[in-house]
């Protein structure tokens, strides 16, 4: 009888939770008004610059902290005799390199 009366308790508190019945109930929500507010669009006005961009500049040094990079001054490549991309030479092979014929040299120069 008292697996019974388990049972049945569960169910009850099953019942009342999936049914939202709560001890403390708040207060009943406003009725639907007649007519809803009217929604006219409005356009927010642009915004004007404060300050002019800043040109573009060249990189002087890279650092990744994690791969333990820290190296300045950026090498300045280009392209090699045979049209190539040029990469640095044997003895500088510890420092990395900016390619100066990419997009970066059309918004410098």
């Amino acid at each position: 009888m008292a697996h019974r009366a388990r049972v049945l308790l569960a169910a009850a508190l099953l019942c009342a939770a999936l049914t939202g019945c709560t001890a403390a109930a708040g207060p009943a929500p406003a009725p639907p008004s007649a007519a809803p507010p009217s929604v006219v669009p409005t356009i927010a006005p642009p915004v004007a610059a404060t300050a002019a961009p800043m040109p573009a500049s060249e990189p002087v040094r890279v650092t990744i902290p994690a791969a333990g990079v820290d190296t300045s001054p950026v090498l300045k490549l280009g392209l090699a005799a045979d049209g190539t991309v040029e990469v640095p030479s044997a003895a500088e092979a510890d420092r990395i390199g900016w390619y100066t014929k990419g997009l970066y040299a059309d918004l410098v120069g």
